[in-house]
């Protein structure tokens, strides 16, 4: 999983929760901590990687590693929001390059 997640964030690039976006399963970072969405991540790795996961498979593996899931709220305009399942990456997971930004 450390390699799939260190090829993820060079591709998808974690961006403050407190941002505006139109990509509201992208990564984000929140107060230091590195969050993902699972499913969109599963995606990648499914297309990156040509493996399946599971997502109730993928979601006990990441609970079993450490991450921590947590409701998020992502801001999509000044006037709107919605919400996100995201989980937050153990540090042991970051790759360093990024450990090094926060």
């Amino acid at each position: 999983m450390k390699q799939w997640l260190a090829t993820y964030f060079e591709t998808h690039c974690p961006r403050d929760y407190l941002e505006i976006t139109d990509l509201p399963e992208e990564p984000i970072i929140e107060h230091g901590d590195y969050r993902i969405n699972l499913p969109h991540f599963s995606r990648f790795v499914s297309s990156t990687y040509d493996v399946k996961l599971d997502g109730r498979e993928l979601a006990q593996t990441a609970a079993g590693e450490g991450f921590k899931q947590k409701t998020v709220r992502i801001k999509l305009s000044e006037s709107k929001a919605t919400t996100r399942s995201m989980w937050k990456v153990p540090k042991e997971f970051i790759p360093e390059e990024l450990r090094e930004k926060v």
